[in-house]
Formats: C-alpha cells, structure tokens, sequence
C-alpha cells in the first residue's frame, strides 16, 4: 500500500454448484481466507450451461459487469484503481477512469493479458515478476 489509504478491497467470484461439495468446502475456506484478509467479497453460484448437441458442460460466472458497476460507483472514494483482470474487455472502464483523473494500475500475467489493457492502464504489473513477493509461502 505504500502507505495509502485503502478505501476499499474486493474480490469478485463465481462460487461452485452447490452439488459439488468438494469445491463448496474448498471455496468457503478460500472465502474465509479472503475476508480474514480484508476483502469485501462479491460473489454470484457459477452457472452450468449444458451443450445441447455435445452433452458438454460449461462454468460461467459473469461476474464483469459487477465489478465495472463497483469501480463506477465507488469512484469518489478512491484516487488510484488496482485491477486484477487482463480481459480486453475492461479497456473501457480503464479509459474512463483515467479520463477522470484516476490512475489505474494492472495487476496480471503478461502472456495472458490483452494488450490493450496493458496498454490502456496507468501501469502495468506483471504478476510473474513480483509472485515471489506475493504469493503465499507453503508451510512444510
């Protein structure tokens, strides 16, 4: 934080079927995990969308728009903008808040970020370069 305010930390996810226990007790640990950790989550259950041809089932959480709305609504209460997200599809709101003043910085994975974000953010982070800052270390 660089000794910032944090105005707020949200985590936007798609929680499993409720049919898969497995993955249910594994994302409430998760969940709890985050929230211990300060994050406001947003959550909506996964949908499972059936193939009627093949039979094959697909996960969708369509959780963009909620995370758009949020970064729109909250934006009086917050100067500077971490998105963690690669999707070409929030160029948009990236432009939008820059063209008001924010500064938005992009937290991902290099090889799997649209160039377009990359190039629309303020800054742009490559995870890979940093996880040995970030990431969690294992306990033996």
């Amino acid at each position: 934080m660089d000794n910032r305010e944090k105005a707020a930390a949200y985590y936007f996810t798609a929680s499993p079927p409720v049919a898969d226990a497995l993955k249910v007790d594994k994302y409430r640990r998760f969940r709890t995990a985050l929230i211990h950790l300060g994050y406001t989550l947003v959550d909506k259950e996964v949908k499972v969308l059936t193939d009627p041809e093949t039979g094959q089932t697909k996960l969708k959480g369509n959780l963009d728009i909620d995370l758009v709305f949020k970064m729109l609504t909250a934006m009086d209460s917050y100067d500077e903008a971490v998105l963690l997200g690669g999707d070409a599809d929030y160029v948009p709101i990236i432009n939008h808040l820059r063209n008001s003043g924010k500064i938005v910085k992009v937290v991902g994975r290099r090889k799997s970020t649209a160039t377009e974000v990359v190039n629309a953010a303020t800054r742009f982070i490559d995870l890979d370069e940093i996880r040995d800052r970030v990431e969690k270390k294992r306990t033996v």
